[in-house]
């Protein structure tokens, strides 16, 4: 479970609402919050973050801890023993989670396919090796949808 999807669980149930309340007050797609609560997605723009703290509470420390919790998902991979996140001059650390990414299957599959015939296929490796080279070279400009 992401630490998003653990926040709006619990501030849903201390507003008494369901996905269809918070889809009508937050002006958010029902799928779109589901996939929050699958933790299928983790990433929330801002727009869609301030939309949904304003639905669930008017209460700024409850803002917070959702934010908090938007803030520790986003905070996962290299790096992330080294950040220290607080909530009212409490810091708040939560155990560091080996970074994988959560792919859809087809993806997943697709990458299994690529770890079984890589090591057999000297075409694909050099392939896979061009493209790495060119990905770490230029980051990417595109959002995740």
């Amino acid at each position: 479970m992401s630490y998003l999807s653990t926040a709006l669980d619990e501030l849903m149930k201390e507003a008494k609402m369901k996905n269809a309340d918070l889809a009508r007050a937050s002006g958010i797609d029902k799928a779109k919050l589901s996939r929050w609560h699958r933790c299928d997605q983790t990433w929330i723009d801002d727009h869609d973050f301030a939309a949904l703290a304003k639905a669930l509470t008017n209460d700024p420390r409850k803002m917070a801890k959702l934010l908090l919790a938007r803030m520790r998902d986003s905070g996962q991979g290299p790096g992330a023993e080294f950040i220290d996140l607080s909530l009212a001059g409490v810091t708040v650390r939560e155990p560091v989670v080996a970074y994988t990414a959560k792919l859809p299957p087809h993806i997943e599959h697709a990458f299994a396919l690529l770890r079984s015939y890589v090591m057999r296929d000297d075409d694909l490796r050099e392939i896979l090796i061009h493209l790495s080279s060119l990905l770490e070279e230029k980051p990417s400009r595109k959002k995740n949808k």
